[in-house]
């Protein structure tokens, strides 16, 4: 199924409520490869997570004032942990955003195949990302919140532009920054219903967890597995939804162009081949280097003038030592 599309140009942005139902339609329309997708990369990585948070952070907080090598060691399996947490969730997120990229360009249901190849094209940009706007976004934090809040809307979108437009990281957090400008309250809007959404969902299963006396290590997976596996999706879609209808208002972006930006992606990445017949200038064999200007390539075939080479069975100066006049006379005949 084809995902809505904002008219290109269009002055005022699409609502809330018109983000999400398009962020539902293409969760729905996917479900099959999303929850794939899910299963086999948002769920180990919570475990991996949630082991590590219910055996390594006690032994961090019980030595915090006791600096020793224990306590390096715990701080070192935790960010081990953290960052393999970290690797699983930035695969998902980017062959997530593959199925969102394809649902706008109209093109038919993507497979979990397709997706995770997408994905290892970009899930270590993604990753660095993450860590920049992480820093950034923490500093701000710690000036105020809003200031933090303020950066990490400026480059909500910076996921899907990696992925979509397979820009370098700093590149895309500049575009993120440059489409979301004088659309920041607005977003603003969307990320914290669906911030809430997920909070009132986590709080509500850790709630039950608790009043049955289901065990740390439980409440810790399974406590916050279900919101990722479900809301996890959700995100990634909803941010491409936004960054579509940012890209349609403000670059008049249309599914036509989107699909010919996607062709012209694949023929990029395509290994290039040089077809004779229609080679354009010399350099073209070369890759792009200078090569000899007297080189000539004809399409047609070989000249009717020229005659091929023929390498004479037997040299002339075979057993005998001529003369220079004899080597003259004979080159001249």
């Amino acid at each position: 199924m084809a995902a809505e599309f904002t008219a290109p140009g269009a002055i005022t942005p699409i609502s809330v409520q018109m983000m999400i139902g398009r962020t539902s339609r293409i969760y729905l329309a996917n479900i099959r490869t999303i929850m794939m997708i899910a299963v086999t990369m948002y769920l180990p990585a919570q475990v991996i997570m949630g082991l590590a948070v219910n055996k390594i952070l006690p032994e961090v907080i019980e030595e915090v004032n006791d600096i020793n090598d224990h306590l390096s060691f715990a701080l070192l399996a935790l960010l081990l942990f953290e960052l393999l947490g970290s690797l699983f969730y930035n695969i998902a997120s980017a062959a997530i955003l593959d199925v969102a990229k394809n649902a706008h360009a109209g093109l038919t249901e993507t497979t979990y195949h397709t997706a995770m190849n997408t994905a290892k094209s970009c899930f270590l940009k993604l990753l660095v990302a993450q860590f920049l706007i992480s820093i950034g976004a923490s500093i701000g934090f710690l000036l105020l919140v809003f200031p933090g809040i303020y950066l990490s809307i400026c480059w909500w979108i910076t996921y899907p532009i990696i992925v979509v437009e397979k820009k370098g990281i700093i590149a895309s957090m500049s575009k993120s920054w440059k489409l979301t400008e004088g659309n920041r309250w607005g977003i603003f809007k969307v990320y914290a219903a669906y911030l809430l959404s997920y909070i009132l969902v986590v709080a509500a299963i850790n709630t039950v967890l608790i009043v049955i006396l289901a065990p740390r290590l439980v409440r810790f997976i399974f406590g916050y597995c279900i919101p990722t596996l479900s809301f996890g999706p959700l995100g990634m879609i909803l941010k491409s939804v936004v960054y579509f209808d940012l890209r349609a208002r403000k670059d008049s972006l249309t599914r036509d162009g989107l699909v010919l930006e996607l062709q012209a992606e694949k023929s990029d990445s395509a290994p290039r081949s040089f077809d004779l017949e229609n080679v354009n200038s010399p350099s073209e064999i070369s890759g792009g280097e200078r090569v000899d200007a007297t080189l000539k390539i004809s399409a047609t075939g070989p000249s009717e003038t020229s005659e091929p080479l023929k390498v004479p069975s037997q040299s002339v100066w075979d057993n005998q030592t001529p003369t220079a006049s004899q080597k003259y006379n004979n080159f001249m005949s």
